[in-house]
């Protein structure tokens, strides 16, 4: 047994959050969450939104990748990185393009170096196309006052918010507005037809679901970015809701729900779920 405090666990790096030799370049930052938000937000631009509601998008706004890359190697790709500090907003044109895993991440990295404890999430936020839930990445951070978890999208930044009609504090995202997979299924397993209103556009239902079952549970357990985001690579018998397919759900909600409730966790203890499903069901 390992037995430790989820925050204890949650305040240290995992291989995609370590900045490693680059570690200095937080230390400037001040070590709240909506000033770290608004770091982030000063150094990175929506894959999406950012061609629809800014002037001056970066060139590259239509081509780059939408894979995430770890923060090590994330922070010499920002713009004049060691000439000015990472609190410096670029303009918009000069600011790297990432999806909003990479919001999270970043974030999560800035947090944990300043001895917050934090975790990136995924899940179905309310905001985006409301009523239905939208696939999306946030972070976590613990707040030791109220001992609770606390939920900040650095991704809304004020041409978000003003777009999206958002009035809540987006360092403090209220629980009704972003729901984690295991929530969802426990909620709706016994009528599986209403997981049409949680996905990623018109990729919606039990089997998208699945996927981010899989992809909270790894980020629990530090594993941000997998296999499980070939998603689109799925054809339709990949997608078919069977007893097995029921089973590994039923697993990985339960898995989730540990790390979610439990005061004291203990890391090693789902390590071998965590090795299972690092190949999802249709590269195996």
């Amino acid at each position: 047994m390992n037995t430790q405090s989820a925050p204890d666990f949650y305040v240290n790096h995992g291989e995609w959050s370590d900045p490693r030799a680059l570690k200095w370049a937080f230390d400037d930052i001040e070590a709240k969450p909506a000033a770290i938000a608004a770091t982030v937000q000063g150094l990175l631009l929506h894959d999406y939104f950012g061609s629809h509601l800014y002037a001056d998008p970066p060139d590259e706004i239509d081509t780059a990748s939408r894979s995430t890359l770890p923060i090590a190697e994330r922070l010499p790709t920002l713009h004049d990185f060691g000439n000015t500090t990472l609190s410096d907003a670029r303009s918009t044109k000069n600011r790297r393009v990432g999806t909003c895993r990479d919001f999270a991440l970043l974030t999560c990295s800035i947090m944990r170096h300043h001895g917050i404890p934090s975790r990136v999430r995924c899940g179905f936020a309310r905001y985006f196309h409301p009523p239905t839930f939208e696939d999306h990445w946030t972070c976590e951070y613990w707040d030791p006052r109220n001992r609770s978890w606390k939920m900040v999208d650095a991704q809304l930044d004020h041409a978000h918010v003003e777009h999206l009609s958002i009035a809540f504090d987006t360092s403090n995202v209220p629980k009704e507005e972003f729901l984690f997979p295991w929530e969802v299924w426990e909620a709706h397993r016994s009528q599986m037809e209403r997981l049409v209103a949680f996905g990623h556009g018109d990729a919606t239902g039990f089997w998208f679901v699945r996927v981010n079952l899989a992809r909270d549970f790894l980020a629990l357990n530090k594993v941000e970015a997998s296999s499980w985001d070939t998603w689109r690579d799925q054809v339709d018998d990949d997608k078919l809701m069977n007893d097995s397919a029921l089973a590994e759900c039923d697993e990985l909600a339960r898995a989730a729900k540990y790390f979610d409730t439990s005061d004291q966790i203990d890391p090693t203890s789902y390590e071998e779920l965590a090795q299972r499903i690092g190949k999802p069901h249709w590269q195996t």
